[in-house]
């Protein structure tokens, strides 16, 4: 019968023992890989190396880690000497906090046994850094690189993404660029609001955005434009998804690539709704109030500047008998006063000039076809109008 011990046969035995040996001489195989990378990253850095060694609580639990060796790059960032600081804890070399700080981070690495890499910004050296830290039985190794001009860049490059797109919506314009060669589209924030889409629109929906009437020529000065034609420069109507319509202006550069081929279409697109909205009010105006002057037989003038030269409506034209392209002086529109009335004139304009004093006369006038006519000038300071009586 064959001996046996705790329910294995010695030749059961014999090969779990063999089996544990090999599994300790490739976990001591390991352990001194790990010492010799630790070695390595200590001796090889470029960058700050510094090991720590873990103290735990009676129930296991990491309590704080201890300084157990720092190259001189970190020593040099922290400014401190090694022999005061080996054996010391976070807090009792940068400051009170510092273990809490980077409790998680620690305790994640021992519990999952994994490397573990972030960047933070790290008060004590003013600096944002670039860390690793890998655990060996009960310590870790970190390295960290200085990363504060990048991180400082990027923080810049933020803030200028960030005004940008406030002055975009501030002069209610959008940028957007149209690569050539993938036929990708690029919008600002401020464009996609303009156009009132939710996203990236496609070049289907970019298509069905503008206005039927418009489309067309829109193509063909896109198509000319990217083909190095002609300058992209457009105005049209956009029908929005919620139905509403708005005026738009589109200007673009192209853009080439290192072998002087068209690359890029980069272009603005300026929301002029409110521009051509003034601008059909101020028309509509402008003809009512021609349409009066014609009717009642009334004429407006202005002076400004150097008083030299007026500024005359239409309707001031007609009775005057002159063409509208007519550019009369100061000195000719009193010239058609009848020459007994012309003092009357010219004391009037100059009182208004030197102090702005409104007048009101009537007088004799003779137009540029010799019609003999009564005027009723009135002058409410710095606007005139002239009616013909």
């Amino acid at each position: 019968m064959q001996n046996k011990f705790d329910g294995l046969s010695i030749e059961e035995l014999k090969e779990k023992l063999i089996e544990s040996e090999k599994k300790l001489r490739q976990a001591n195989s390991e352990v001194r890989r790990l010492k010799n990378q630790q070695e390595s990253i200590k001796v090889n850095a470029l960058d700050e190396v510094h090991t720590w060694r873990l103290k735990r609580d009676s129930n296991g639990e990491i309590m704080t880690w201890h300084l157990t060796y720092a190259n001189q790059i970190a020593l040099d960032k922290w400014k401190k000497e090694k022999d005061k600081i080996l054996g010391k804890t976070p807090d009792e070399i940068y400051g009170e906090g510092y273990t809490e700080k980077f409790r998680p981070i620690v305790s994640k690495m021992f519990r999952d046994q994994t490397p573990c890499d972030w960047i933070q910004y790290f008060e004590p050296t003013n600096q944002y850094l670039s860390m690793s830290s890998i655990p060996f039985g009960e310590e870790f190794v970190s390295t960290g690189r200085d990363r504060t001009k990048e991180k400082l860049q990027n923080i810049s490059l933020k803030e200028k993404a960030s005004l940008l797109d406030q002055a975009e919506v501030i002069s209610k314009q959008g940028s957007w660029k149209y690569n050539i060669q993938t036929k990708d589209w690029n919008f600002s924030n401020n464009w996609i609001k303009i156009f009132g889409f939710s996203g990236t629109p496609t070049t289907e929906e970019l298509a069905a955005a503008i206005d039927p009437t418009d489309l067309p020529d829109i193509r063909k000065s896109f198509e000319n434009a990217i083909k190095g034609v002609e300058e992209y420069n457009v105005k049209h109507k956009i029908n929005l998804p919620n139905g509403e319509t708005k005026w738009v202006k589109d200007s673009a550069k192209l853009e080439y690539d290192t072998e002087g081929q068209p690359k890029a279409l980069i272009g603005v697109t300026l929301d002029i709704t409110n521009k051509i909205k003034q601008e059909k009010e101020l028309k509509e105006s402008k003809d009512f109030l021609v349409r009066i002057g014609e009717i009642a037989k009334v004429g407006g003038w202005k002076m400004e500047g150097d008083f030299k030269k007026p500024i005359w409506t239409k309707g001031t034209y007609d009775i005057h008998d002159l063409p509208y392209d007519h550019q009369p002086n100061t000195e000719e529109s009193i010239n058609y006063y009848h020459p007994d009335d012309r003092h009357l004139v010219e004391k009037s304009v100059n009182d208004a000039i030197s102090r702005g004093k409104d007048f009101q006369f009537e007088a004799r006038f003779k137009s540029a076809t010799g019609k003999q006519k009564w005027v009723l000038a009135t002058e409410v300071f710095p606007n005139s109008i002239m009616e013909n009586v």
